[in-house]
């Protein structure tokens, strides 16, 4: 393909880029992702406590932010002002689910999000880029 939109007839034989439909052999591949998704959530919701290191601080700065100063001891030490952090979108979330779930469990649910988020994220943009969902695309860029 010298200088032409046209594909040569050689090209088209050695490399067929045709895209792969949800429906056909790629389909286990989904499930196998929606499922890898899922088991990768395990961890945040089996565990008595998230193995994160920095799991308790989120919670103390969640505890914080819904207390909206209440809580004369709080307002003493701490404050809480929104901002555009990497922590919002966690932020933003424990609004709603802390008065539903309390807040130990808001926490837990949306660590578990994150993994599940992640996968779904990766195969959409796999679908995107090459209309078929694989493991190999996670490791090889063309």
């Amino acid at each position: 393909m010298h200088g032409t939109a046209r594909p040569e007839t050689d090209d088209i034989a050695e490399n067929p880029r045709r895209p792969h439909d949800a429906t056909g052999s790629r389909l286990p591949a989904l499930w196998i992702g929606i499922a890898l998704s899922l088991i990768a959530c395990l961890p945040a919701l089996v565990a008595w406590a998230p193995e994160m290191t920095d799991y308790p601080s989120h919670l103390a700065g969640f505890k914080v932010m819904l207390d909206h100063g209440r809580d004369p001891f709080l307002t003493d030490y701490f404050t809480f002002h929104w901002e555009w952090t990497g922590n919002l979108g966690a932020e933003l979330l424990m609004v709603p689910l802390a008065p539903l779930f309390g807040l130990e469990l808001a926490g837990r649910i949306i660590v578990g999000l994150i993994p599940v988020l992640t996968g779904a994220a990766i195969m959409a943009v796999s679908w995107t880029l090459y209309r078929r969902i694989s493991v190999a695309r996670c490791w090889r860029w063309r």
